[in-house]
């Protein structure tokens, strides 16, 4: 699922036709607003996992899926509660910037 913000952006765009959500501001409201709407739609669909973008960001072909591969490899460490004893920097840094909500 792909839920696309317009926080009043003056350039025009067109969407992929592939199904989307589009959520079109009327004012600008800023970056953290627009992903707070993007986020809390995608909660309200009943998404469990989401990863966030921007405009100016050209994401890799296998970005979602090494996100999730990379996520859940920590999901254990998470769980038995040891995540900072056995991540090492750069994954955690990773990590944290595809759970950034």
């Amino acid at each position: 699922m792909i839920v696309v913000v317009d926080d009043c952006s003056p350039k025009e765009f067109e969407l992929p036709d592939y199904e989307c959500t589009l959520i079109r501001n009327k004012v600008n409201s800023g970056p953290a607003n627009a992903r707070n709407q993007g986020v809390n739609e995608l909660i309200k669909q009943g998404v469990d996992l989401i990863f966030l973008t921007d405009s100016d960001c050209i994401p890799s072909n296998d970005w979602i899926e090494s996100g999730k591969k990379k996520i859940s490899q920590i999901l254990s460490v998470i769980y038995c509660q040891e995540i900072q004893n056995l991540m090492d920097d750069a994954l955690q840094v990773d990590t944290m910037k595809l759970m950034v909500l």
